[in-house]
């Protein structure tokens, strides 16, 4: 080897070890700029409200703030796959939903999967409540499902889209208690919302963080619960009288596949103060959220097993693709 090219060989030694000694400090030191948490649907729908409350606890354990960015389209998936696409460096963050993320996977072609994510944690399981508005005719779940039954496919039952986690229960409900509903999906939780309280649908399925609060402005008919919710104590479980059809939401933080095992490592030990705290606790127990910490290794079990019964139920229903 000549002296020229065992010079330019030493000098891309140096380079290479230079690049990877910044590198290593820039893991060591996160993180050092604000961290964009994308949320992949409206603003004031369950995944919103319970991400932002959470953040606020979160941020007491890290030194960086969030930028919480909400970007919804096509039931989530726009969002997910900005969240997929994102560069794995920690400094995106994104919050998945359970069955929906499978669900969407599983009835058409994405450009993402399950194994494109690092999961942090899973935070939460949001119950799904049969609601319609406080001026309906149907004052409890019995009256509203002798209606279903003389009236088939004439009730209107708003969801959060064809093969989405509402749209499910929904379809459980009408199997288990013989009856037919005319589903009226929309892109949004607030959407639903918006459509029930100015009577464009006669009911509607959504999740407890959505409806729970004090003040309410919707009826509960029934949770899709194994017991009844301590937030709406009043409120009988579809199963209690007889409709043994319980569904809900997971909701799990992640990354971007290839994020730095350092600092998936540091997110998820932060993640974790965070959601098991006391004040987190009692603030979504305000809201009806139930917390369910599930770290990495579980959630993957979790997702594995949910997928296998997400896959069932849209065979029977033609929607598997």
């Amino acid at each position: 080897m000549t002296k020229t090219k065992l010079k330019v060989l030493i000098v891309i030694i140096i380079l290479i070890s230079f690049v990877i000694v910044v590198k290593n400090k820039k893991i060591e030191n996160y993180p050092q700029n604000t961290i964009d948490v994308i949320i992949a649907y409206k603003e004031g729908g369950g995944t919103d409200i319970g991400t932002r409350l959470l953040l606020k606890e979160i941020q007491k354990y890290f030194p960086i703030s969030f930028n919480i960015k909400n970007i919804p389209g096509k039931n989530g998936e726009i969002g997910y796959s900005t969240i997929l696409d994102a560069k794995p460096d920690g400094y995106t963050i994104g919050v998945i939903n359970f069955p929906n993320f499978l669900s969407l996977s599983l009835q058409k072609k994405i450009e993402y999967s399950k194994e494109d994510m690092e999961i942090i944690a899973n935070y939460i399981y949001d119950s799904g409540v049969l609601i319609v508005n406080l001026n309906s005719k149907w004052k409890n779940l019995e009256e509203f499902i002798l209606e279903a039954k003389k009236n088939p496919r004439k009730i209107t039952l708003g969801n959060n889209g064809i093969g989405m986690s509402n749209h499910l229960g929904g379809i459980m409900l009408e199997n288990e208690a013989g009856i037919e509903f005319i589903h009226t999906p929309f892109s949004s939780s607030s959407d639903i919302l918006e459509a029930l309280e100015k009577d464009y649908i006669d009911a509607a399925i959504v999740k407890i963080s959505e409806v729970g609060d004090v003040d309410r402005k919707f009826q509960i008919l029934a949770s899709f619960t194994e017991e009844r919710l301590e937030i709406i104590e009043d409120i009988p479980t579809l199963k209690e009288k007889g409709y043994d059809v319980i569904f809900g939401s997971t909701r799990a933080f992640v990354v971007p596949k290839g994020t730095p095992r350092q600092i998936l490592k540091k997110l998820r030990e932060i993640f974790k103060k965070g959601i098991c705290s006391y004040e987190n606790r009692e603030n979504f127990k305000k809201i009806g959220l139930n917390i369910k910490y599930i770290e990495a290794e579980e959630m993957k079990n979790y997702i594995e097993e949910e997928e296998k019964n997400l896959k069932n139920i849209l065979i029977k229903l033609n929607r598997f693709h």
